[in-house]
Formats: structure tokens, C-alpha cells, sequence
């Protein structure tokens, strides 16, 4: 199938069966064998909600955010890091459609509130590491992310009423906050990496396994345009 790795194919159940489509990976490993299960439960019958794309992107990003900066650690240490961070990311797919359903109604300027955050986001990346970079100061970069993801998960609260995403963007902002001081105090990099970078990544992990009670709290007074 177009878009598939070469080792990896769809299969579809037989007509009337009631077979669920799966996805099979080629290989014996058992974290293969994991996501495997994993996504082919994803797959079955159920419809996929906003909520449960949210969680999963935040798993992803997070599982990113660990492994590229856990290797500012020493030694094991950083496949220490990363191999925690995959094995919460199997965690939260194996246990996405446990978490339930939300049924939260977004208000009627969601979309345009999403895309004005995710452009301002990457206008801000863009901008501030090539000037922490042009000035010396690239070691602050991975702070900058922090902090600008963080701010742009805020609003989605109030335009999703979903209050998960504050707790969530507070934390990557303090955490981002976190990396800075210890840089200015004259911490190396690897600890700015671990705070801001891996501790970052471990939030969107945790923010990828919230109950689904926090998720279905509804932040602001009912939008009346958006029923």
C-alpha cells in the first residue's frame, strides 16, 4: 500500500465477517508485535474522536522530545531516557480507547483559533532559535520550544473546552521557564536538555494518558454561536 514502509501492510476482514482491518508489521520483535496490537485495536470499529487524535499527537511529540534530547545524557543514561519514553508511548496506545469518549462541542472559532496558534508557534520557533543561534546562545533553543508550545496550547483550552490543555501548556511553560534559570546559573547544557527537552516530552506523555474526566471538563461559559 502507497505510503506504507515495505514491511508493513493492511489487511482488510473478509466481506460480512465483521473482521476488523489490522495492521500487520513484518518481524519477530516484541515491540512490534506491541504497536502492532496496539494500533490494530485503534483500528476496530470504534470512531475516532478529537480527543483521542489530541492524545495520540501529544504522544507522539512527547516520544520526540525524549529521544532527541536524552542524548544530551551520559552514557546509558540516554537509553535509559528513551527507552522510558517509548515504553509510556506503548503504554498510552494501548490504552487510548480506555480512556473513553468525549463529547465536548468546540466553539464556533475553534479552527481559526488553531491555525492562528500553530502559525504564530512556528513564526515564534523560527524567529527566536535563529536568534538564540546568531547570538550564542543555542543551548537556550530547546527552552524556546518549550515555552512557545506551551503558550500555544492555552487558548485551545478555552476554544475546545478542554481544560486538560492548561495544566499542560502551564507545565511545558515552567518547564521551559525551568531550563533557562538553570542555564543562567551557570548549569551546562545537558541539564537545560533534560529539564526543558525530556521533562517536556514526558509532560505530553502524561497529558497523552489523562483521564478522560479532565478531558470532558469544559473551560469558559456555553458559547452560544457554536450549537
Amino acid at each position: 500500500m502507497h505510503g506504507l514502509p515495505s514491511d508493513w501492510h493492511l489487511r482488510r476482514g473478509d466481506a460480512g465477517s465483521g473482521e476488523p482491518r489490522t495492521l500487520h508489521i513484518a518481524g519477530e520483535g516484541s515491540c512490534a508485535r506491541t504497536c502492532t496490537r496496539a494500533l490494530s485495536r485503534l483500528c476496530h470499529g470504534g470512531r475516532v474522536t478529537s480527543s483521542l487524535v489530541a492524545r495520540l499527537i501529544g504522544a507522539v511529540f512527547g516520544l520526540v522530545f525524549v529521544a532527541v534530547n536524552a542524548g544530551a545524557a551520559n552514557g546509558p543514561w540516554s537509553w535509559v531516557l528513551r527507552v522510558l519514553g517509548l515504553s509510556l508511548f506503548v503504554g498510552v496506545l494501548l490504552r487510548l480507547r480506555d480512556l473513553g469518549e468525549v463529547t465536548v462541542q468546540p466553539r464556533a472559532r475553534a479552527i481559526p483559533i488553531y491555525w492562528t496558534s500553530v502559525l504564530l508557534e512556528v513564526a515564534a520557533l523560527l524567529v527566536g532559535t535563529r536568534l538564540l543561534s546568531s547570538h550564542g546562545h543555542g543551548t537556550y533553543g530547546v527552552a524556546l520550544v518549550a515555552v512557545v508550545v506551551g503558550i500555544h496550547f492555552l487558548p485551545f483550552a478555552w476554544a475546545f473546552r478542554q481544560r486538560a490543555f492548561l495544566p499542560l501548556g502551564i507545565g511545558l511553560i515552567l518547564l521551559g521557564a525551568a531550563g533557562v534559570a538553570a542555564g543562567l546559573l551557570g548549569a551546562p547544557g545537558v541539564i537545560v536538555a533534560l529539564l526543558s527537552g525530556v521533562g517536556s516530552g514526558l509532560a505530553l506523555l502524561l497529558y497523552a494518558a489523562t483521564p478522560p474526566a479532565l478531558f470532558s471538563a469544559s473551560v469558559g461559559p456555553a458559547d452560544p454561536s457554536s450549537s
